[in-house]
């Protein structure tokens, strides 16, 4: 990555620079360690005791036991240290350090001495100027994607930058109304909670809020009674009947095993009389139109209610629950079968509830019957039901609201990389075909493998880590393997103009490495930190 820096201008003057020192394979900064003493004789470098010709140097014959006689050849390459080796010039281009063992070995190793320096002679011709110009080529293709990168990456971090802004105003004004419901639930807690303290109160009290018709009440309660009194005076004359029948059923029946029509038998003379003692004594000689006085009493009151309705809709504005149980199914339940009962006590706790809604009763309590509930409870005001799911719906709509706060907050306060510029990509899912799949990232979402008339997911965003010219996001619990582990993907991002992905691999079974490009991995300082000036060269 240190290429992407580098001055171009600084390759002109290197250009110029040309190897004016003699003795082959030595960089010119070594120069005064190779200087003959008066004598013509040369010293080793690692071992000064040991004293040679100058001419020497450079002979294909190691002398010096650190082969620092032999610079510009391959003969000490099996004492060479560690980090040593054969120096290229490479004039116009990087300078090059060949190891030892590769000097003169009849292979033109341009990728390090491209002069050809390391083999004879007439060998390897100097081919720096055309690999100088075609590094050159790479390198501005390199600076300008670069520079296309940043550009792209510049456009990343202000869209994250409006993203952060319209967040942080959307928490404001996610704070406001949350402020404003808690203080509109606050006055609807008191309203209910004043509401359920009257009904406790009226409840204990037994009190019963007055009608705006009073008398018409009185005039129907009175009515009730009435109709309450009938109704047992039938019941209890309905009692008495069935006990008169059954013992006209043993009348009978004696009369029917005693009866003998051959003869004036004088038991029949008896059972003839018996009957007509029973049935001069018996109930059953009652007018019947009682019974249809009583349900005309009936229907004539349910018709009197329907007309005080409208006038008494909204006469009272908190019910309690006082008696248990109802006059009607208590008198009604005498005539009607137990099969039916239940379906009627439901009914009738209907009539009572409407009843209290339009005033002229006290609400039933909840475990009368009908009513589904259990003994204990009672039952409360419309008034209070509506108040009370009024609260619920707002404490709702609060735990809502600071859901959405928290939920925001966390995610201004999460990593978005250098200038927040990762933020931009939230959601933002890439999608290339690379060999026989197509294969999607989702940044912080999921990474997919696509084909074969399948969806496999390979795992979801777990952590993201930076690395010196790229960042690596991992994704975990994928899809299990057929009898194998569970999926999991690491996509490393390299800077590039656009968003894509390179390649896929699968080193192992189920674990996917991806090499993707962004604009979000381009490094605004990377041009600073990998600049190249002719001194380093």
């Amino acid at each position: 990555m240190r290429v992407f820096g580098l001055s171009i201008s600084a390759f002109t003057a290197l250009t110029l620079a040309s190897s004016a020192w003699g003795l082959r394979g030595l960089p010119k900064e070594n120069e005064s360690l190779y200087k003959p003493d008066e004598n013509g004789n040369w010293a080793c470098l690692g071992h000064p005791d040991i004293v040679i010709s100058f001419d020497k140097i450079n002979d294909d014959y190691c002398d010096c036991p650190d082969g620092s006689d032999e610079p510009g050849t391959s003969a000490c390459a099996a004492v060479a240290p560690p980090g040593g080796g054969f120096f290229c010039e490479n004039p116009g281009h990087f300078p090059g350090v060949l190891p030892y063992n590769r000097v003169d070995d009849g292979a033109c190793d341009y990728d390090i001495c491209c002069d050809g320096s390391d083999e004879k002679e007439g060998v390897c011709i100097n081919k720096c100027q055309e690999i100088h110009d075609e590094y050159i080529k790479v390198l501005k293709s390199q600076q300008d994607a670069l520079e296309r990168g940043l550009q792209a990456r510049q456009k990343l971090v202000a869209q994250a930058a409006t993203a952060r802004d319209e967040q942080q105003k959307e928490i404001v004004k996610k704070e406001k109304e949350l402020k404003e419901k808690q203080t509109f639930l606050e006055s609807r807690q008191e309203i209910l909670d004043r509401l359920v303290e009257t009904q406790e109160q009226d409840v204990s009290s037994g009190k019963v809020s007055k009608s705006k018709s009073p008398e018409a009440i009185e005039k129907v309660a009175i009515k009730l009674e009435d109709l309450k009194r009938s109704y047992g005076e039938f019941a209890s004359r309905l009692q008495a009947a069935e006990s008169d029948r059954s013992q006209l059923d043993r009348i009978f029946e004696q009369l029917k095993d005693t009866y003998n029509p051959n003869f004036n038998d004088p038991a029949v003379k008896d059972s003839i009389r018996s009957w007509e003692e029973v049935k001069s004594n018996s109930q059953l000689s009652s007018d019947a139109s009682s019974v249809n006085l009583d349900t005309e009493s009936l229907a004539a009151l349910i018709q009197e209610l329907h007309e005080y309705r409208d006038e008494s809709s909204a006469v009272l504005e908190r019910q309690q629950s006082i008696a248990k149980g109802g006059t009607f199914f208590k008198i009604l339940s005498l005539f009607v079968p137990s099969s039916s009962q239940q379906l009627l006590a439901s009914y009738l706790y209907e009539l009572k509830v409407w009843l209290a809604r339009q005033g002229l009763a006290a609400y039933p309590p909840m475990d009368h019957p009908g009513s589904g509930h259990q003994a204990g409870e009672y039952s409360e005001s419309i008034e209070i039901r509506d108040a009370r799911k009024v609260v619920e719906n707002i404490q709702n709509e609060i735990n809502d609201i600071q859901s959405a706060i928290e939920t925001s907050l966390s995610d201004l306060s999460a990593d978005y990389g250098q200038n927040d510029v990762l933020r931009a990509l939230r959601n933002v899912c890439v999608e290339n075909p690379v060999g026989e799949y197509d294969y999607e990232v989702c940044f912080f979402g999921q990474a997919s493998q696509k084909g074969k008339g399948s969806n496999t997911n390979l795992g979801t965003y777990s952590s993201l880590k930076r690395e010196s010219d790229h960042f690596v996001m991992t994704f975990e619990n994928g899809a299990r393997c057929w009898n194998g582990p569970i999926r999991r993907a690491q996509v490393n991002v390299y800077c590039g103009s656009v968003s894509e992905i390179s390649t896929v691999s699968e080193p192992e079974k189920c674990e996917y490495f991806f090499k993707m490009t962004s604009p979000a991995a381009c490094d605004p300082n990377l041009k600073v930190d990998v600049e190249i000036t002719h001194s380093d060269l």
